[in-house]
């Protein structure tokens, strides 16, 4: 279960006008690879510029990195949490079993220490990343949960989406859920608002629902989507929703509050022969 190494280009396209086209390589001193004086300079610490992790036994569904970068959790339909180290070899170096069905998707908690991750199997589990050791399973949900999220900030608080149609907010500090926000139709897709007093909810009806949780009620309904909401994030200052649809577009929605009627500011086309379960946002992307 270690990752494999793949092999870098050791060369490098000459800038040099009288050699253009020109392959320039790169020469070892002391056992370090030193710069060609026309090489193109890496701006990564990566080992090479495209690394393969291969060790999970079935497709991989979730992959975040750690908030510090340095580690990447992976889930797996082969019912693994792997974590990999995010240079040097990318060596596998845990593995976390417990579910009894594939992991759908996973999310570091902010703090680095724990790994909240969703499953068929009926429940949501959290890791202690540093021992790998399960230390809470949240088993209410009567069919496939298919996504959760973590609060990113304030208290220890999450929220699940089901296939029982509804969304369900846990307290890691108590044993059971502390609400239950009933649905029409499957929950796909979830999200915590920062200020944690919301939360946002997709699926196959094609809309995101946005939960005011003191009042335990939707408060606003973004149409736009014209097929299954399958993955949402927040922007890192909390102010945009991003979310990906199984029609093939990505939709960048402003959730401030007082923001226009027609809170949908970006609609991007993704390539018509792949479906994106999940999104992810960079943690230094800022909306201007």
């Amino acid at each position: 279960m270690s990752g494999a190494l793949v092999p870098s280009n050791k060369r490098a396209v000459s800038t040099d006008p009288d050699g253009a086209g020109a392959l320039v390589k790169r020469q070892r001193t002391n056992g370090e690879l030193a710069m060609a004086p026309n090489e193109i300079r890496r701006t990564s610490d990566l080992q090479a510029p495209i690394m393969l992790l291969s060790g999970h036994a079935g497709e991989v569904f979730s992959l975040k990195f750690s908030p510090d970068g340095k580690t990447i959790a992976t889930g797996s339909h082969d019912k693994h949490l792997f974590l990999w180290n995010t240079y040097g070899d990318c060596e596998n170096f845990m593995a976390m079993k417990g579910h009894k069905n594939a992991v759908l998707e996973l999310h570091w908690t902010s703090d680095g220490e724990r790994i909240i991750s969703a499953s068929p199997d009926k429940s949501v589990r959290a890791w202690d990343a540093a021992t790998g050791l399960q230390v809470k399973k949240m088993a209410e949900h009567d069919m496939f949960v298919n996504t959760c999220c973590p609060l990113r900030r304030g208290p220890p608080l999450l929220v699940s989406g089901s296939d029982d149609g509804t969304a369900k907010v846990w307290d890691m500090r108590v044993k059971r859920s502390v609400q239950t926000l009933p649905e029409t139709y499957q929950v796909c897709a979830v999200a915590f608002a920062d200020a944690g007093d919301q939360v946002y909810t997709g699926g196959i009806d094609n809309s995101v629902k946005v939960w005011d949780l003191r009042k335990e009620q939707v408060v606003l309904t973004l149409s736009g989507h014209s097929d299954t909401i399958t993955g949402m994030a927040v922007s890192p200052n909390g102010s945009h929703l991003l979310t990906n649809s199984m029609d093939n577009t990505l939709r960048e929605w402003d959730m401030r509050p007082y923001a226009a009627e027609n809170r949908c500011t970006k609609a991007l086309p993704c390539f018509d022969e792949l479906r994106l379960l999940h999104v992810f946002r960079s943690s230094n992307y800022e909306h201007e």
